[in-house]
């Protein structure tokens, strides 16, 4: 019992540590077609080897790290990395147009790439579901479901993808009544019922994986494997593909978040949930005198989160708990943590509040894409689902 319980977390490390990791990494460097580093001219061969020892392989992913920070993992002067990341941008800049008019973004862009939540009344709100590409922040007190809503987005990735008109269909289509008979109604509402449980996520055989970092450590097998059921997914094949890590500390959690790049993308990852951001910060950050450090930590993590989703197309779910504001005489007596930071740097912001048991309402705070907008959700044993 306690193996099946830790067997994701052993794989994990496994992987990350094992003597197989090497191999893979330069099988997929081969495969991949990206620009590598080293194929920036100039660059000594103990600088290439600092930064591969810290799984930069891309050039792309040295767009990832500030100056400071690419100084502090690798040992290399600050001034250097200057220099370095000046020649990744030169380099790319060669390979991509920086400007560009906004018909050939929209074509860059291309068409929005969704995840099922679960529930058709939140993918309705969200326009199709959790957003690839973006960070998506679940905000609220104990006990709201937050969890579970991402333990739901664990399971639906491994869904096949259906397409936008599709997902356009099972959302909106069929909704204007038409005369018809009894018989005819009967039928409808068989059909609907039976429309209303597709759902999609980004496995197109490709051997996806998904990561959750959980700081929070109530993470349970026994409880993920009702959802799997509720979508009818291989248990043993999934348990497979999702990789699990619980840091110890702030520091430890923004090391694990670092590190998420060549994890992502040797294992092809969808999806990363990190259940919660702010947990371990808020414990080991106290008092006034200690605010910028926890907030510039906060800040830190979820911008490279940002960074990854953006760079990889994958999505990124992160909780976040709230604290009392006592002196709100009316509506919330709470607030998010993390402040305006966390605030201006995830994509998409849900508050999750209770309503009488099992269901939930569920609000788009702040969106850079979305209007305000609500829905009503249920919370059950397999995964969050339409009230």
């Amino acid at each position: 019992m306690m193996f099946c319980l830790f067997f994701p977390i052993i794989v994990y490390f496994m992987f990350l540590f094992g003597p197989h990791y090497g191999a893979g990494v330069s099988m997929s460097k081969e495969k991949s077609g990206e620009p590598t580093i080293r194929m920036l001219k100039g660059l000594r061969k103990d600088v290439r080897d600092a930064l591969e020892a810290i799984g930069i392989y891309y050039i792309k992913d040295l767009l990832l790290y500030s100056p400071n920070r690419l100084s502090e993992l690798t040992g290399i002067s600050r001034e250097r990395c200057e220099r370095i990341l000046d020649m990744a941008i030169a380099y790319l800049d060669e390979q991509r147009k920086k400007i560009m008019t906004l018909e050939e973004f929209q074509k860059v862009r291309g068409e929005r790439i969704f995840i099922s939540t679960g529930s058709h009344s939140l993918n309705r709100i969200l326009h199709g579901g959790w957003s690839v590409g973006e960070v998506t922040e679940l905000v609220g007190p104990y006990a709201t479901g937050k969890s579970q809503a991402v333990y739901t987005a664990l399971a639906t990735v491994f869904l096949p993808p259906i397409s936008k008109n599709e997902i356009n269909e099972v959302l909106y289509g069929g909704e204007e009544e038409k005369e018809e008979g009894e018989a005819e109604k009967s039928t409808r509402r068989t059909r609907k019922k039976k429309v209303k449980e597709i759902h999609w996520g980004l496995n197109s055989g490709d051997n996806i994986s998904a990561v959750i970092v959980d700081a929070e450590r109530t993470f349970d097998i026994n409880r993920f494997k009702k959802i799997l059921k509720r979508f009818e997914l291989e248990e043993r094949e999934i348990l497979k593909r999702i990789f699990i890590t619980r840091p110890e500390s702030a520091w430890d959690q923004r090391k694990v978040i670092e590190g998420l790049v060549k994890v992502v993308r040797e294992n092809n990852v969808k999806l990363v949930v990190v259940d919660s951001l702010t947990k371990l910060p808020r414990a080991d950050f106290s008092g006034q005198g200690e605010l910028y450090a926890r907030q510039r930590l906060i800040f830190d993590m979820v911008e490279k989160l940002r960074r990854i989703a953006v760079n990889y197309r994958i999505v990124v779910l992160i909780t976040n708990q709230v604290v009392a504001t006592p002196s709100v005489l009316y509506g919330r007596g709470y607030k998010p943590i993390g402040g305006h930071v966390l605030a201006h740097t995830v994509d998409t912001r849900l508050l999750m509040v209770r309503l009488n048991d099992p269901y939930r309402k569920v609000m788009i705070l702040d969106s850079s894409w979305l209007p305000p907008a609500e829905c009503k959700i249920r919370i059950s044993e397999e995964g969050i689902m339409d009230a």
